[in-house]
């Protein structure tokens, strides 16, 4: 009778440490539900990452022009870099239109999607030399009607190729007082000399990588490249567009009456048919 009674205790605790101690582990079921939940939570959030991401690559990008614009524009103005043969002949309306940004609306296009034809991989910047780096690509042809295109090398592979996606590409032009078209180099020069209004576009090197053409901003559609980005961004718009003045070093009277005459001004001040002279 007792060893009965010990046998039922015994059964009774083995039963209530089994209770006490289920068996730790997830079923199939629940683990499938977690896989899910944990699915549902990454679709939501990925767009966000994908746009964070994106963001930031663009706004680098647009850094990344801005500072060749603006070494471009310094290289121009202390003369180490050639001023842009592109020329645009502007009326006084057009000139005094610069302080609202549309001095050069409408007169120059975008580049043909094909001018970097001859740079087209990454082995002809590193084997041609009309490709390298700081320096115009197609020699800054004294046809004015032909862009003039500037080679900034950020991805530090020798030169600028169409299917780089970090180097930039400078459009550059400026403005004018000779009314008919010329190819001469000493006229050209002296011209130059006088100071001139300059007109930057930068776009990215792969912009010449694919059929489409090339976009440029007007005094209606702005076309610039958003810093805010949801994907790959627009690769036919430029990334930064900017106008800024350039002077010459002279004598201070030449220098004034240059600027008088580029700004079309008629003020008595500015002297009476005042004619510029080239600097030496």
């Amino acid at each position: 009778m007792r060893r009965r009674r010990l046998i039922n205790k015994s059964k009774m605790i083995e039963m209530i440490v089994r209770r006490s101690q289920p068996d730790g582990g997830f079923t199939i079921i629940e683990s499938l539900l977690a896989i899910i939940v944990v699915g549902i939570l990454l679709v939501g959030i990925a767009p966000v990452i994908a746009l964070s991401v994106a963001t930031r690559v663009q706004a680098r990008r647009v850094e990344s022009a801005t500072q060749a614009a603006r070494t471009y524009i310094e290289g121009t103005r202390a003369r180490s870099i050639q001023a842009p043969n592109a020329r645009v002949y502007l009326t006084n309306e057009k000139i005094q239109a610069s302080q609202s940004g549309l001095v050069f609306d409408g007169a120059v296009t975008a580049p043909p999607a094909d001018a970097l034809g001859q740079c087209a991989t990454k082995a002809d910047a590193k084997n041609k030399e009309e490709c390298e780096t700081n320096r115009y690509l197609n020699g800054n042809p004294a046809d004015g009607d032909i862009a003039s295109l500037y080679c900034f090398d950020v991805d530090g592979d020798g030169g600028c190729s169409a299917d780089s996606i970090q180097d930039m590409i400078v459009q550059a032009f400026r403005s004018t007082r000779l009314e008919t078209p010329t190819t001469e180099e000493a006229v050209i020069a002296a011209d130059a000399s006088q100071g001139y209004i300059l007109g930057v576009r930068v776009y990215r090197a792969d912009a010449f990588n694919s059929e489409g053409e090339l976009k440029a901003s007007n005094a209606t559609t702005n076309v610039r490249a958003d810093t805010f980005a949801g994907g790959l961004g627009d690769r036919k718009a430029p990334l930064i567009e900017m106008t800024t003045d350039i002077t010459v070093r002279g004598d201070i009277t030449r220098l004034f009456a240059n600027i008088c005459t580029r700004l079309g001004s008629k003020s008595t001040s500015c002297g009476n048919n005042a004619t510029p002279s080239p600097s030496p």
